[in-house]
């Protein structure tokens, strides 16, 4: 039941992710005259936090997964 659960807040989360971007590159695609560059500003953001999302989360995200599947399989015991 937490694996269906987590499961539909990610899609959701993802839904207004996506829909979030896209007004935010209309919007700023807008403001520089042309909404390809809204495009690329918002892509060029998300490319900008994966990458650090790569490099610094394989230190901090690995920990707290690693805790958090602790902490469920201490729960169950």
């Amino acid at each position: 039941s937490n694996l269906v659960t987590t499961t539909m807040v990610a899609f959701a989360f993802i839904g207004a992710l996506v829909i979030l971007s896209f007004g935010l590159a209309f919007t700023i695609g807008k403001s520089l005259g042309d909404t390809a560059y809204g495009f690329y500003v918002v892509g060029g953001g998300f490319l900008v936090l994966s990458i650090l999302l790569f490099l610094l989360g394989r230190v901090f995200l690995k920990k707290y997964i690693q805790n958090e599947i602790i902490r469920k399989l201490d729960e169950d015991i």
